[in-house]
């Protein structure tokens, strides 16, 4: 079941300028960062209410968040998370509902914050990529 939003994720070209940015305007400071190399990225989290923005700069320049900054010309919402209580669960309803699934499975997140992840395509939701994850608790 989905239980909310998670977070937006902001691709950015450069995580420190656009941290900068973002705590300066939000008022709120980053609460962690990690460098998630398997998904080509480096993630910032700002908390925002109930929910966070995560800003993700690509680590390489062949990486799908490379190419989107890049079509973009800077930075981008590249997507919308929603949190849920299973992924694998959540992913199985919506791509029996319709939606293309990019991750074959739900991801077990050995590199973030979360306990796991999967990722929908873009097509099953009108044009935005859509992102589950299932929270550590």
């Amino acid at each position: 079941m989905i239980l909310g939003v998670s977070h937006v994720g902001v691709a950015v070209p450069d995580i420190g300028a656009a941290t900068e940015l973002w705590q300066r305007l939000l008022g709120h400071p980053e609460t962690h960062r990690f460098d998630a190399r398997r998904q080509g990225v480096v993630a910032a989290f700002i908390p925002v209410g109930n929910t966070e923005i995560e800003l993700i700069q690509p680590t390489g320049a062949d990486s799908g968040v490379a190419r989107f900054v890049e079509r973009r010309g800077g930075a981008a919402i590249h997507h919308v998370c929603f949190q849920t209580d299973d992924t694998e669960a959540e992913a199985r309803r919506l791509e029996g509902a319709g939606a293309r699934l990019l991750t074959p499975k739900a991801m077990v997140d050995t590199e973030g914050p979360f306990r796991s992840y999967a990722w929908l395509h873009q097509e099953s939701f009108g044009g935005v990529l859509v992102e589950l994850v299932q929270h550590r608790t």
